[in-house]
């Protein structure tokens, strides 16, 4: 059996106030009782949905890209 370890690039909280990370490949990461990455936190994301929409898709490619240009200026 493989394992595949995903990297948080974001923390995203939606309007309903539910909380989730995404990866670079904008899949949903639940978060960790153990573990709380320090990222770029972004809130209002306008879904529940477990599925998302191309709307919700382009939204984080959005988020994704504003993360890119914060590590940019930091580093």
């Amino acid at each position: 059996m493989a394992v595949e370890e995903r990297e948080p690039v974001a923390r995203i909280f939606t309007s309903g106030g539910n909380t989730f990370y995404i990866d670079s490949s904008n899949t949903m990461l639940p978060l960790s009782e153990k573990f709380s990455a320090r990222l770029p936190v972004f809130t209002g994301f306008p879904s529940e949905a477990k599925v998302l929409s191309k709307a919700d898709s382009n939204l984080l490619n959005d988020i994704k890209k504003s993360v890119s240009v914060f590590r940019q200026i930091l580093s």
